[in-house]
């Protein structure tokens, strides 16, 4: 059966016709409230060569004051929305401190973490590599002490995001990411695995390579901490960083890889909203993605027996500016989670390709965005940047790159692009309404000579708040300096240093408009910016023989 690739195939329609699918828009289902583990964080007093640690033994009862903690904590910000923040930040002003190795020990105190050096950077913490650990049973204590524990570090790697209470407190309002969320939506996919492919080995392995879940959340007076499958390859910016570009074979991998992920988020009913390359990580040559702090559940209407999937609500901007879909950056109309999604892996799509961002900001005001979305990424592909792309992979990438989400691909049509299935190019082209009609390339035309209005300079003598005064002027002078002309004027030194101190005014032709010059705003090669006055002349002259009223502030 072939597909069209003129439209969606996926994008949510009106359930009836006296409606439209922006009015059956829907809130996303909530998360339910995080649940974390207790542990206790100490420090390592003595190591060996054979993979072995010496902790202090934790006090009883510290796991039950980490979790009562923890739970106050999210309750607390649970009645706020950090609203007033568009994008993610990583970084961070604080005073950067040195970092401890620490041993995480989980309840019952039979298995640990170890936490030692950081990985990255992240909003309201670090992202820590780790190792687990487990218990000595016999103790023989080099150190000559009876309260301590031993542990045996065991070869399981691990990725641990350490999260501050305390930035948590100070940065939440600000910045759109929760790390409760987070927790809630990683509690959410788990229960999801166990409910729908427990008994699907075969779908439950496919699900866990290319997201990826946590080993364990826990939490203590001070952090929250989520513990994470080690991704050997790092993360896929990072290969980019190293290769400058992919070629079209090794593009076309890495996309099939992104798909995967994107499938995987569509069976869980789940909307990323912050897909970048900074959040796909490499492991075993496949894809995972992480940071799910910004994801929503896909609302679902009751359409007779069966469920349908609809818009959600805007819901604020988020993400990092390069991949935000224009539908969130605007956030005035429902969108469709699954397409936000797609927007993101065509930008990702475009960056494997060239090494460089398409535009600064998805917004008809970045030029670049509005002629590569208009239907001109074939042109400036070609003739501005001369890539080397085929056809058909400007082809995928100009329908993924669509601003009307109803026009965009969805992840089956995708699938089944000519390019993603490595043969050729059988499909019409877009639609050449859409288009802007560019010239061929040539030498850039010259520009027209300058022509200027003849104008008066004139020095202020006098000004209050609305009104100023200069002296009178020949209005037969225009082109000439007033001030020049009138240096035969019998006023003392002192009062030409008021004068320079009040500025000048540039009369207009006519002698009805004119500039008050006033204080220099900053320095260029050829020139001067001033800030100005735009003045008009007051008919009725009062004390002096010019008067100006001031209308309006200008930048010259």
């Amino acid at each position: 059966m072939a597909i069209c690739f003129e439209r969606s195939s996926d994008f949510p329609v009106a359930t009836t016709p006296f409606t439209t699918s922006d009015e059956e828009a829907l809130d996303p289902p909530p998360f339910l409230p995080p649940l974390f583990e207790p542990c206790n964080r100490v420090s390592i007093l003595d190591r060996t060569e054979n993979d072995v640690i010496w902790t202090k033994r934790c006090p009883a009862g510290m796991e039950e004051k980490a979790n009562t903690k923890a739970k106050d904590d999210d309750d607390s910000f649970s009645d706020s929305e950090g609203d007033e923040g568009y994008f993610d930040d990583e970084s961070d002003e604080d005073e950067e401190t040195e970092l401890q190795d620490v041993v995480l020990v989980k309840q019952g105190g039979e298995e640990a973490y170890w936490l030692q050096r950081s990985l990255r950077d992240a909003i309201y913490g670090k992202i820590r590599y780790g190792l687990s650990a487990r218990r000595r049973k016999q103790v023989v204590s080099s150190l000559d002490k009876e309260d301590v524990d031993v542990w045996d570090i065991t070869n399981q790697r691990c990725a641990v995001k350490e999260i501050a209470r305390e930035r948590v407190q100070r940065k939440r309002r600000s910045c759109k990411e929760d790390p409760f969320k987070e927790v809630s939506a990683l509690q959410y996919m788990l229960k999801w695995e166990r409910t729908y492919i427990d008994n699907k080995s075969e779908n439950k392995a496919t699900a866990r390579s290319h997201i990826v879940m946590p080993i364990d959340i826990l939490s203590d007076a001070d952090y929250l901490y989520i513990v994470m499958p080690y991704c050997e390859g790092g993360g896929l910016s990072d290969v980019l960083a190293n290769k400058g570009r992919f070629d079209e074979t090794q593009t076309r991998y890495w996309m099939h890889q992104i798909m995967k992920v994107l499938e995987s988020l569509q069976k869980m009913q789940l909307c990323h909203r912050d897909i970048s390359l900074d959040n796909l990580m490499i492991h075993g040559n496949e894809c995972q993605i992480i940071d799910m702090g910004l994801c929503l559940r896909i609302s679902y209407a009751n359409v007779g027996e069966n469920k349908k999937r609809t818009l959600l609500k805007p819901q604020g901007c988020c993400g990092k500016p390069y991949f935000i879909a224009p539908e969130i950056w605007r956030s005035r109309k429902p969108f469709d989670g699954f397409a936000v999604d797609m927007w993101a892996a065509g930008v990702i799509l475009f960056f494997l390709l060239s090494g460089f961002p398409p535009w600064e900001r998805p917004d008809d005001t970045d030029a670049q965005f509005r002629c590569l979305t208009n239907g001109n990424l074939e042109y400036f592909c070609t003739r501005v940047w001369n890539l080397g792309l085929s056809p058909g992979v400007m082809d995928l990438l100009q329908r993924m790159l669509r601003k009307d989400p109803s026009k965009r691909l969805s992840l089956k049509q995708v699938l089944a692009h000519p390019w993603m299935l490595n043969i050729s190019l059988n499909i019409p082209k877009l639609d050449a309404m859409n288009t802007i009609s560019l010239p061929e390339a040539r030498d850039p035309l010259p520009f027209p000579p300058v022509t200027t209005d003849p104008c008066l300079r004139a020095p202020v003598v006098g000004s209050n708040v609305t009104h100023v005064w200069t002296r009178p002027v020949d209005t037969r002078l225009y082109g000439s300096d007033t001030e020049s002309s009138s240096s035969g004027d019998s006023d003392s030194e002192s009062g030409n240093e008021i004068c320079c101190k009040l500025g000048v005014v540039l009369i207009k032709q006519g002698g009805e408009e004119a500039y008050w010059l006033q204080e220099s705003l900053r320095e260029t090669i050829h020139c001067r910016v001033m800030c100005g006055l735009i003045i008009k002349r007051r008919k009725n002259v009062q004390k002096m023989s010019e008067s100006f009223d001031a209308i309006l502030r200008w930048e010259a």
